[in-house]
């Protein structure tokens, strides 16, 4: 039934004479005061008038006092200009600007004290959710709001957020829920409420409307007739015809049409007068299904085209679907079946994309019956599934709380029934376990004693070795645990230095950079500290894996280039350029070279820091230096011992030297340092074999990865995932190709705008990227990628130099799935990669598994909604066309078939083959419901040529013939 509902914020307008003389009163005040926030409370008094009757003095106004706020610091007059805002874009329709401003209303007003200003913008922006169906976000407020109120002495505004509420649950279909949100309204209206009596019998008209859909008719009447005594005693004639409407169609609902339309003619006829075009639209819709029940269906048929015609003009596509539906049946009995399926076609059109409402099921059904009149018995079938989902979820919503005073009654005697069963087995068994627990404690006992006289006399023979063992251990030991200690203090140390650097600047702000800098440097050491207490106690292994060591060493040595040029020092790399492969441990590489670097960079006086590598005899020989004139010849020695600090300074080299060099050591490589000539420079040089003591060898299968940055990949026959690599360093693409190169197919760009092309292109499984590319860097790679349909549900790790917390928030920010730092640990490149294809995998095989066993909803990103909805609608034309190929159905996408079959694969885990299969099979299964229908007919309406085909096709997704689950249906 159309809805009727009243929202009580807005008010009537005041007639134009009456603003004048308002507004100059209004204007005398403000010239006259000087008193900062009654010239802002007069000014917003004007604006809400204009707001009325001249939008653009409304907006000047309001931009004074904003203005006002920010001069005097009045946070008042700010909040006061946020609020008047937030009604400015509601007037404008613009719903996001206007819950904006009523946000920052709130907060203000919060700030200042002024709790009712708080209150009312709050409930004005629940009144804007409202208005743009975003329900939840509005309840949550009002419950809010109501939780707050109740709790105060002063309950202004309590009865409106009841109202809403109400409203809420009456557009989402909670008939229940709302009857008793109107009941509080009334509960709560204040005494000093000027508007108390309106608020009753617009409460009483909008309960009685609920009544009528739940077919409680008599309900209904009760409370019309309350709210239209009370109407009538104040002489109300406008909410008395509005009632006299809510009668009308309820009379009509319970077939008393005569009386129905003797009301509703005269709601017509008020309604056309006074040019309320939506109560006119109204009464005429029902006048006409009124008639229609008298069998009088050109009179109907009249005021139908009445109600057509202003639908129309409003733009109000609930109601126009609502007539066009009523004419549909009336063509329907006069025997105009095609006219009837076009109308009511055209009406469901209107209503199958909204929010679910009530007269969804209404209009569905009328559809549903001039499509049978029509003999379109393939076009109704997949309507009915929806029809059922609706009144399923209309039935829900109806009996939510009846279902639950059962749950929880079952609940409860489940619960009891479990615990007298418990108590009973007890006691069954409580004599059996007295039995069992003598023999249990002799056994025992004697196996104790057993093994105490055999542990004495072994203790004693191995008590001279442990004691040694104990003793070597013992400065491990501390180590660790010291180590591990350190990690929580510093954590607490750093997470406030965070939060306080937010709110800091200046001398402060650089204090607090220092204290985070150093609390960074302890986590470094207490990670050094733990390396050297695995290496001391046999516990670091060497894990072999085959590569090339060049392209490896470029890729570490990228962050301090980048480092470099942030801090203006000179940096020299020299790298062999090399494509043979090595074995080495790209773990205990990384922490050599990183940790030589850093300490280059940290203690550099001046000139370049170099860096240098080569490969010769299967040897890899390393050479880093820099300048610093301080450094003797004595105390190179000195340089790899833990915690050295040069005599008569504060100067210390840590423990970062003394890993690498037992790191070499483990490797069976020489570290060593000397001076040339002023610089200082660190040599280490480590055989590249695979028989190295305590190695294991990971052998990889050397199957090629296809890489190319123009390649078309053939879909239907490799089938191995596509990774997309974007990064305008050669040698890190080559080290990341080089890692996925057996478990993916691969595609290569060296720039953003071509990565995004290839993306669309090829639509990857997963997406790696850089985050500094030129053309478009690797943040607006992430925002475009989002935001396309066609690769939207790809998932994207950006890789890059940049370690700091700021960059790591935007990257998640522009919602990237992964943020990883160079120089990156291979194995957890790989495991992050693996995990979101594992995520991904898990939402295809759960869509595959709806896609089969009829969905309702999928619940997927704005983009992949798009294109889900695409794919419905062309299904929903071509479902029974047994000739609609793969090739049709990627034409009609407006994609090519490799984009089509990479989507759907992306998305859901099948093929567009067996997109449409799965499709054809769910309208099959619904037909064999048809007792009437042979298996080759239910064959042949469902769009497939031939009756074996279709019963293999159907056995393999169901489990059972046709036929078999035509008998167990």
């Amino acid at each position: 039934m159309k809805r009727i509902l009243v929202i009580l914020y807005l008010l009537p307008f005041l007639m134009l004479a009456q603003y004048e003389s308002k507004l100059d009163s209004l204007n005398r005040v403000f010239e006259e005061t000087d008193v900062i926030e009654e010239k802002a409370e007069a000014k917003v008094r004007m604006v809400d008038i204009y707001l009325s009757i001249d939008r653009q003095k409304a907006k000047e106004g309001i931009e004074y006092v904003l203005a006002l706020g920010i001069r005097e610091d009045c946070i008042r007059c700010k909040a006061l200009g946020h609020y008047y805002y937030g009604h400015y874009y509601s007037y404008e329709g613009n719903i996001k600007k206007s819950i904006d401003h009523y946000q920052k209303a709130a907060a203000l007003s919060l700030e200042a004290g002024d709790i009712y200003l708080h209150r009312k913008s709050k409930a004005w922006m629940a009144q804007d959710y409202v208005s743009d169906k975003q329900y939840e976000k509005a309840r949550n407020i009002l419950n809010d709001l109501i939780d707050e109120v109740e709790n105060d002495d002063d309950k202004t505004g309590i009865e409106d957020n009841y109202f809403l509420l109400a409203i809420i649950d009456y557009e989402r279909g909670f008939l229940n829920r709302a009857i008793e949100n109107y009941i509080n309204v009334e509960k709560n209206i204040q005494p000093d409420n000027p508007y108390a009596d309106v608020y009753r019998f617009k409460v009483y008209n909008n309960i009685a409307q609920c009544y009528r859909e739940l077919k409680k008719y008599q309900s209904s009447l009760d409370y019309v007739d309350t709210g239209l005594a009370m109407a009538q005693k104040m002489k109300d004639t406008f909410n008395v015809m509005n009632l006299l409407l809510n009668k009308g169609i309820t009379e009509i609902a319970m077939d008393s049409s005569q009386i129905g339309t003797k009301h509703l003619k005269d709601t017509y006829t008020y309604f056309l007068a006074i040019g309320d075009k939506n109560f006119q639209a109204s009464s005429a819709l029902f006048l006409g299904i009124g008639y229609r029940k008298q069998d009088s269906l050109q009179r109907s048929n009249t005021f139908l085209d009445s109600a057509e015609k202003i639908y129309m003009e409003m733009g109000d596509s609930l109601g126009l679907a609502e007539t066009l539906s009523a004419k549909a049946i009336n063509n329907l009995i006069l025997g105009r079946n095609e006219m009837a399926l076009e109308q009511s076609d055209r009406a469901y059109g209107l209503i199958r994309h909204r929010e679910f409402t009530p007269i969804q099921i209404e209009v569905l059904g009328n559809h549903l019956e001039a499509l049978l009149e029509n003999g379109d018995l393939e076009g109704a079938v997949p309507l009915f599934r929806v029809k059922d989902s609706l009144e399923a979820i209309l039935t829900d919503r109806m009996e939510a709380e009846k279902f639950y005073e059962l749950e929880t009654k079952y609940q409860t005697e489940k619960k009891e029934q479990e615990i007298s069963l418990l108590s009973a087995q007890n006691q069954l068994s409580e004599q059996r376990r007295k039995n069992q627990q003598y023999l249990y404690a002799g056994i025992l006992a004697l196996f104790l004693a057993l093994a105490g006289i055999l542990f004495l006399g072994y203790r004693n023979k191995l008590r001279t070795a442990d004691k040694m063992k104990e003793l070597d251990a013992l400065k491990s030991r501390f180590f660790a645990n010291v180590s591990h200690e350190f990690r929580t203090p510093l954590s607490l140390i750093k997470s406030p230095v965070q939060q306080l650097k937010a709110s800091s600047d200046g001398a402060a702000s650089r204090q607090l950079d220092l204290i985070d800098a150093n609390a960074d440097r302890m986590l470094e050491l207490v990670d050094q500290l733990l390396e050297l207490s695995k290496i001391e106690g046999g516990h670091m292994g060497i894990i072999l894996k085959r590569g090339n060591i060049p392209s490896f060493l470029n890729a570490l040595v990228e962050p301090f280039v980048f480092q470099a040029k942030e801090e203006d020092i000179p940096f020299e790399v020299d790298t062999d350029v090399s494509e043979a492969l090595h074995y080495f441990d790209r773990d205990i590489l990384t922490k050599i070279v990183v940790n030589l670097l850093s300490n280059a960079f940290k203690y550099r006086e001046s000139g370049p820091v170099t860096f240098t590598s080569k490969v010769i005899n299967n040897k890899l020989g390393l050479e880093i230096s820099n300048f610093n004139s301080q450094v003797q010849e004595k105390e190179l020695e000195k340089f790899f011992e833990r915690f050295y600090q040069r005599e008569g300074t504060s100067v210390g080299f840590g423990i970062g030297l003394a890993l690498v060099k037992d790191l070499v050591t483990l490797c069976e490589g020489t570290v060593h340092a000397h001076l040339d000539k002023g610089r200082v420079v660190i040599s280490a040089e480590m055989p590249l074999k695979k028989d190295l003591k305590n190695a294991v060898v990971i052998e990889e299968s050397m199957v090629p990865g296809s890489i190319t940055d123009v390649r078309t990949i053939d879909v239907e026959k490799d089938g191995m995932p596509v990774l997309l690599i974007a990064d305008d360093h050669p040698d890190i693409r080559a080290v990341l190709r080089d890692i996925f190169k057996n478990e993916f197919t691969i595609v290569e760009s060296g720039d953003g705008e071509q990565a995004f092309e290839l993306a669309q292109k090829e639509i990857p499984d997963i997406i790696i990227s850089d985050v500094m590319m030129p053309k478009m860097d690797g943040y607006a790679l992430v925002q475009q990628l989002k935001e396309d349909e066609l690769t939207a549900s790809v998932p994207v790790i950006l890789l890059t130099a940049k370690a700091g917390d700021e960059a790591h928030l935007k990257g998640l920010h522009i919602q990237a799935d992964g943020y990883l730092t160079k120089p990156f640990n291979h194995e957890i490149v790989k495991a992050t990669v693996a995990q979101l294809l594992q995520e991904r995998k898990k939402l295809q095989e759960r869509y595959s598994r709806e896609l089969i066993l009829r969905p309702v909803d999928i619940a997927v990103n704005t983009a992949d909604e798009r294109f889900i909805q695409r794919l419905e609608t062309v299904m929903e034309i071509e479902l029974t066309n047994p000739d609609f190929s793969t090739d049709d159905f990627a034409s009609q996408m407006n994609l090519s078939r490799m984009q089509l079959h990479r989507k759907l694969k992306s998305l859901l885990g099948v093929s567009a083959t067996e997109f449409v299969r799965n499709e054809r099979l769910k309208a099959a299964a619904e037909l064999l419901k048809n007792p009437e229908l042979s298996v080759a007919e239910v064959a042949y309406s469902s769009g497939f040529n031939e009756v074996t085909y279709f019963s293999k096709c159907f056995k393999e997704v169901y489990g059972l013939s046709p036929s078999a689950f035509r008998k167990k249906d």
